[in-house]
């Protein structure tokens, strides 16, 4: 099934986790990242990335890595994000969701980070 623009929902749902890491990334001045490092700081393989990407992204070169700040304009056009109440929204989605998963393991630290997280985005 597919949502927007041709994107299947699977990796649609998978946006806004991709929306937070280039969004730090550029918060941090970093200008290119490859899919090896995406996979490292998502816990995906840099195949999944590549994968979710070819399906709402073509400039990535092989070698070079994406460009963090054309990556990031496109994630914001497509989840909606035109403003800070935007990105608290998405922010609290994300983080809602990894509270969900959180308690759905026995270890509480997880558990308590993930509502922190959560109440400190509102």
């Amino acid at each position: 099934m597919t949502i927007q623009n041709g994107i299947p929902e699977i990796v649609f749902y998978r946006l806004p986790n991709y929306w937070e890491i280039f969004s730090k990334l550029d918060s941090q001045g970093i200008k290119l990242v490859t899919s090896k490092q995406l996979g490292e700081m998502l816990d995906v393989s840099s195949a999944q990335i590549r994968k979710d990407f070819s399906e709402f992204f073509t400039a990535g070169k092989q070698g070079s890595g994406y460009n963090v700040k054309a990556v990031l304009n496109l994630l914001c056009g497509i989840l909606g994000i035109a403003s800070d109440e935007d990105k608290r929204r998405i922010r609290i989605n994300l983080y809602a969701r990894q509270l969900v998963r959180a308690t759905m393991r026995p270890n509480m630290q997880e558990v308590t980070e993930a509502l922190i997280r959560t109440i400190a985005t509102l």
